[in-house]
């Protein structure tokens, strides 16, 4: 008996929402899934003293106020995760905090937040600072610092974005770091001696010739809106340190941190997207000569 070509149609129509069906199950995730990976560093390194590191039920507190064995200004807390490269437009590196600080009289932007490519040049203890000229393991550092300002004004913006590309034996120089932009609100809010802060800082490939950077800055007197952003040339896509610089030796007698987490995200490379496009494709070929 002849099937009525209505009956004909809607079979061929269910056969092609099948095959749909099965090629959306098997790559709409993959297309669509980033790989995200969270670290949470265990290892910390600080340019003065072992003796100046102490840990405790709020977090690892680090003494940075000016002392006989370590009178040197300028201070640096670091870490070291697995290299990422932010080679695809999404993907990105975050740092996730909180923070606390005895503020003693820090000046313009006391304190910086940063992600550096060491080149493999990594400490493997504290004590080392200020280091010598190019024997410095810190000589080649480089990446993007956000500095933080932690006095009120009515003029000056929060938040100050550096990018370090100039050779330098201190980690947290200020020369060494170049390209200054201010930016998040027209002013200032003090900071709070001993309070928390929650702390987000974030780098985003956003094209092959950009990046994004942003911080927020949340606790303590400062609302819902205390960020700051930038988009800026990709330079430098590699990164394997999260570092906290400190400009002066009077800025802080010392600062607490706790609930540190390091996040990669990475986006499938384009072409890996098309190779399952056309497996899918295949597959989808495969499945309406066999039901034929």
């Amino acid at each position: 008996m002849n099937t009525p070509l209505f009956r004909l149609l809607a079979i061929r129509a269910l056969r092609l929402s099948g095959a749909s069906a099965l090629l959306g199950l098997s790559l709409s995730p993959l297309l669509v899934r980033a790989d995200s990976a969270t670290i949470e560093p265990t290892t910390w390194y600080y340019s003065g003293p072992s003796s100046a590191v102490t840990s405790g039920e709020d977090g690892l507190t680090f003494t940075t106020k000016a002392t006989a064995d370590y009178p040197t200004s300028i201070r640096h807390v670091l870490t070291y995760f697995t290299s990422t490269t932010l080679a695809n437009s999404g993907d990105s590196l975050s740092v996730s905090l909180t923070f606390s600080g005895q503020l003693n009289n820090p000046t313009n932007y006391a304190f910086n937040f940063a992600f550096y490519d060491s080149g493999g040049s990594q400490i493997p203890e504290n004590g080392l600072g200020q280091g010598s000229g190019s024997s410095s393991p810190f000589f080649n550092y480089t990446g993007y610092r956000v500095g933080i300002r932690a006095q009120a004004s009515t003029t000056t913006q929060p938040f100050e974005l550096r990018t370090r590309s100039v050779a330098n034996a201190v980690l947290g120089s200020t020369s060494a770091h170049t390209g200054e932009t201010a930016g998040g609100p027209a002013s200032s809010t003090a900071l709070t001696s001993g309070a928390s802060y929650n702390i987000t800082y974030t780098i985003t490939r956003i094209d092959p010739a950009n990046l994004g950077i942003s911080i927020s800055v949340t606790g303590a007197g400062l609302g819902d809106n205390y960020n700051g952003s930038w988009t800026v040339a990709s330079t430098y896509t590699t990164f394997d340190t999260f570092a906290i610089t400190i400009g002066g030796a009077s800025a802080f007698d010392s600062i607490t941190l706790s609930d540190v987490v390091i996040t990669t995200t990475a986006i499938p490379e384009p072409s890996t997207v098309s190779v399952l496009l056309g497996a899918g494709g295949l597959i989808a070929a495969l499945v309406f000569r066999r039901r034929r």
